[in-house]
Protein backbone atom coordinates (compact mmCIF):
# COMPACT_ATOMS: atom_id res chain seq x y z
CA UNK A 1 0.00 0.00 0.00
CA UNK A 2 1.83 3.20 -1.15
CA UNK A 3 2.31 6.16 0.55
CA UNK A 4 0.86 9.72 0.26
CA UNK A 5 1.59 12.76 2.02
CA UNK A 6 -1.69 14.45 3.08
CA UNK A 7 -3.07 17.78 3.13
CA UNK A 8 -1.25 20.31 5.26
CA UNK A 9 2.09 19.42 3.55
CA UNK A 10 4.10 22.57 4.29
CA UNK A 11 7.01 21.41 1.69
CA UNK A 12 9.79 21.16 4.68
CA UNK A 13 11.15 18.24 2.23
CA UNK A 14 12.06 15.97 5.34
CA UNK A 15 10.69 12.93 3.68
CA UNK A 16 12.75 13.29 0.59
CA UNK A 17 15.83 12.97 2.59
CA UNK A 18 14.47 9.29 3.96
CA UNK A 19 13.07 7.74 1.23
CA UNK A 20 15.40 5.36 -0.04
CA UNK A 21 14.19 4.71 -3.74
CA UNK A 22 13.71 8.03 -4.29
CA UNK A 23 9.93 8.19 -4.82
CA UNK A 24 9.22 11.76 -3.35
CA UNK A 25 8.71 14.18 -5.42
CA UNK A 26 8.49 18.33 -5.28
CA UNK A 27 4.69 19.34 -6.84
CA UNK A 28 4.15 23.37 -7.27
CA UNK A 29 2.15 22.97 -4.22
CA UNK A 30 3.72 20.04 -1.55
CA UNK A 31 4.79 16.74 -2.15
CA UNK A 32 4.12 13.77 -3.68
CA UNK A 33 4.36 10.05 -3.92
CA UNK A 34 5.26 7.82 -6.53
CA UNK A 35 3.22 4.67 -6.47
CA UNK A 36 4.51 3.21 -8.64
CA UNK A 37 7.82 3.57 -7.51
CA UNK A 38 6.50 3.48 -3.67
CA UNK A 39 8.21 0.28 -1.63
CA UNK A 40 6.25 0.91 1.41
CA UNK A 41 8.89 0.01 3.39
CA UNK A 42 7.93 2.63 5.63
CA UNK A 43 11.63 4.73 5.83
CA UNK A 44 9.92 8.52 5.32
CA UNK A 45 8.79 10.59 7.81
CA UNK A 46 6.73 14.18 8.33
CA UNK A 47 7.78 15.60 11.26
CA UNK A 48 4.54 17.26 11.01
CA UNK A 49 2.56 14.44 10.81
CA UNK A 50 1.36 14.64 6.82
CA UNK A 51 2.71 10.85 5.26
CA UNK A 52 -0.26 8.29 5.05
CA UNK A 53 -0.70 5.35 3.32
CA UNK A 54 -3.28 4.78 0.31
CA UNK A 55 -6.84 3.39 1.75
CA UNK A 56 -7.77 -0.04 0.83
CA UNK A 57 -10.87 -0.98 -0.51
CA UNK A 58 -11.43 -4.83 -1.39
CA UNK A 59 -13.30 -5.72 -4.51
CA UNK A 60 -16.66 -6.83 -3.80
CA UNK A 61 -17.35 -10.16 -5.20
CA UNK A 62 -20.82 -10.18 -7.16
Amino acid sequence: MPRVIEPGCVKCGACTADCPVEAIYEGETQFYVDPAICIDCGECHCPFHHMGKVPFEPKKQD
